[in-house]
């Protein structure tokens, strides 16, 4: 079971940002906050400061919101050990993240969430934020979501595709979530459109125009899931119930077979074109398949009759 700790830097700035247009509780809080500076004891003064403080952080409820807003994450308030709000530098980077310490089997889960004192005081600001950010620290400690923080496969280049559509579909996940639950109060789904569009936009091609709709409508339930799909190319009409929906090509940033250079601008092979083009590739590589690829450059060589195969596969004619 969680429990939530409060950074003094952050209960003292709340408190007094609370009490700052009130002049009946400012007169209050300085009350009992001007005896203290008298003592001598200066280990003791930090600590009836301290206490001061908590006592009014507590009498303007000012932990509420957090208490309120964990309350719709079950898996975090059971399974986290412990959380810590501490004050946030600025407005960006209020965040929440989740640490783990310890062997796997006995794992330590610390939650800390860094928020800047105004969002205590008001906080319709950042409410839509912490939803989602604690609902992926939600989903990372389901278990039937299975996440896994394991290295992407493939080259740098591919690992980085990876992840930028990895984290575009989770957020789809659980924008689409809390939409359900009712929570949020301003639907992000139209600013995670172009999102969508920019990471699994290849060669120019764009998804298909019903990809968004149809993966926003779908359960993306599992790590797996989302990490498979974020290695794949959406160009059908993405429907989840159906592998055949999604059809396989090959990742970004992988090598053309042809001249083996690596490239984003995959040829689109049709069937009005896997025929003539295949039997051109194949005098050269006589294993290969449409699943294989072949780059926009060695195909439109091959394809313009201009040049034979060998031509294509030598990277000084390309270039």
């Amino acid at each position: 079971m969680i429990r939530i700790q409060y950074h003094p830097q952050l209960i003292e700035g709340s408190v007094s940002i609370a009490v700052r247009h009130d002049d009946n509780l400012q007169n209050a809080l300085h009350q009992v906050i001007d005896p203290i500076y008298e003592l001598q004891d200066t280990a003791e003064r930090e600590r009836q400061f301290r206490k001061a403080y908590v006592d009014w952080f507590m009498r303007l409820k000012l932990d509420r919101f957090i208490d309120e807003t964990l309350s719709n994450f079950p898996n975090v308030v059971e399974c986290v050990d412990e959380g810590f709000v501490r004050s946030a530098s600025r407005s960006k980077s209020q965040r929440a993240d989740l640490f783990v310490k310890g062997e796997a089997d006995q794992p330590r889960r610390s939650l800390v969430i860094q928020l800047c004192p105004e969002s205590l005081i008001d906080p319709s600001t950042i409410r839509d934020m912490l939803l989602r950010e604690l609902q992926h620290v939600e989903d990372m400690l389901d278990a039937s979501f299975a996440y896994q923080p394991d290295p992407m496969d493939g080259l740098p280049s591919q690992q980085q595709v990876a992840r930028d559509r990895y984290c575009v579909l989770w957020d789809i996940r659980i924008e689409s979530i809390l939409v359900r639950k009712g929570l949020i109060e301003r639907c992000a789904k139209e600013q995670l459109i172009p999102k969508f569009l920019k990471a699994f936009t290849a060669g120019g091609i764009s998804p298909a125009p019903d990809c968004f709709d149809r993966l926003w409508r779908a359960d993306l339930a599992t790590h797996a899931e989302i990490l498979h799909r974020a290695t794949r190319r959406l160009d059908g009409p993405c429907e989840s119930e159906s592998d055949d929906a999604v059809r396989q090509t090959v990742a970004p940033g992988s090598s053309c077979p042809m001249c083996g250079f690596p490239t984003f601008d995959w040829f689109e092979i049709n069937d009005a074109r896997v025929q003539q083009l295949g039997k051109r590739i194949r005098e050269s590589i006589v294993a290969w398949t449409p699943d294989d690829g072949v780059c926009r450059q060695c195909a439109e060589t091959l394809l313009s009759g201009t040049a034979d195969s060998r031509m294509a596969c030598d990277p000084k004619i390309i270039a």
